[in-house]
Parts: C-alpha cells; structure tokens; sequence
C-alpha cells in the first residue's frame, strides 16, 4: 500500500508541476492552430529576405529577386506565397509595401519589411540596404530571444522547484512506509497543509510578476530620446 501511496501520490505532484509551471511567453502575431511555429516562420522570412537581398546587389529586378528567393524556401507555403502576391504587385508595376503590409496580419515578421520597403519607394532611394537590414533584424531578435530563455531558464526552474519543495514531505514518507493520513491525518496538520499551500500559491504567483516585470520591454521618454539625440542631454 505504501508504494502504491507512493506512486499516486509522485504522479499528483508531475501533475501540478506541469500545471503551476511558467508558460513561455508567445511573441507578437502568434494564434493557437498555426502549423509553424513562429520561430521556424521568421527563420523563413529571414532566409528570403537574404536570398532576396542577394539577388538585388547582384543587380537584378526586386521582382526577379522575389522570383529566385521564393525558389529557395522549403516547407510551408505561407511565406512563398507572400513573396509571389508582392512579385506580382511589382510586375505589375504596383508599389510592393502596400503589399507587404496587407500580409502583415499573417506573416507579423514582415513588418520591418513592409516599413522599410514602403520608405524606399516613397523616397527613392536604394532597396538592398533596407532588406538586408530587415534581415539583420529578424536575426537579431532571434537571437535575443534566445539569450533570454538562457537568462531567465534558472529563474524559471527555481520557481518551479521551490512550488514543489513543500510536498516533497509526502512521497518521502509514503516510501518509508507513514501514509498521509498519518501525517496529516489531524486538524493541526490539515490546517498547517492549506496556510501553506496557501502560502506557495502566493509565493508562486509573486515570483512570476516579479520575472514578468524584469522582462517587460521599457517604455522610452520621448523627450529624453530627442534630448539625447541632439546631444543636449545632461551626461
């Protein structure tokens, strides 16, 4: 009986632990149902815009570019179709950022794109630098994202393993042969068991605000921003 105790008893405890533990943040764009996760999209994205970067230093049309970057990706079909909507646009002589930023609700990647894309039309200067740039981008955060799960991933496991500490009691003394109802089979100990789960639950969801708060992005003083780009920011 009391290795059976014990067995349920490790299993209610996976249990919570899979229940209580920190979700990852989603980024921005992300719906429950897609087949792609976000992270393997923007590594799409990224490789197009290189691919496409690539062929406009080369010196061919942005439509021939979109034409050969769109040859180049594998897997879903979501960002090749893109590339092809927008080549058409070009081909027909349209402008192509309204054409990204129609696809941004979809692709949430594309939107440096689509801003960069549409400042180069609009001001006529050189496309290969602002897709390069794009791509750059893409890369970047990725890469800060992952820095960030390294940082925050022994925070995470703490929280997750001080939640859990508590019961530990349970199974230890399930497999030395004490039931829990012998444990806290009386008033005291049942009253003690509920103040201090109480107690975790507590200690649980203030652990996560405080990680969340660390992590939140800082919003910048727009004056503070401009002082100091004028240079006449106090040092």
């Amino acid at each position: 009986m009391s290795g059976l105790g014990a067995v349920l008893i490790g299993g209610v405890i996976v249990v919570l632990g899979l229940v209580v533990r920190p979700r990852r943040r989603r980024p921005p764009g992300h719906r429950r149902g897609r087949t792609e996760p976000a992270a393997a999209r923007a590594e799409r994205v990224a490789e197009a815009l290189e691919s496409t970067a690539m062929c406009l230093q080369a010196g061919l049309t942005p439509a021939r570019s979109l034409e050969i970057a769109g040859t180049r990706i594998s897997g879903d079909g979501v960002v090749r179709a893109v590339l092809d909507d927008v080549r058409r646009a070009l081909s027909r002589g349209d402008p192509g950022g309204p054409v990204w930023n129609r696809h941004t609700t979809q692709v949430p990647e594309l939107r440096l794109l689509a801003g960069a894309w549409s400042l180069t039309e609009t001001a006529g200067t050189a496309l290969q630098p602002a897709v390069a740039w794009s791509a750059g981008q893409l890369r970047e955060q990725r890469a800060a994202r992952e820095r960030l799960d390294a940082v925050t991933s022994g925070a995470r496991s703490s929280i997750l393993l001080m939640m859990l500490l508590p019961f530990a009691g349970v199974p230890i003394g399930a497999m030395m042969g004490i039931p829990p109802w012998r444990l806290y089979g009386n008033v005291p100990a049942g009253v003690g068991c509920l103040v201090g789960f109480g107690f975790a639950l507590g200690g649980l969801a203030g652990a996560r605000r405080i990680l969340a708060r660390a992590l939140a992005p800082k919003v910048l003083d727009r004056r503070r921003v401009l002082e100091v780009g004028s240079g006449t920011g106090q040092h």
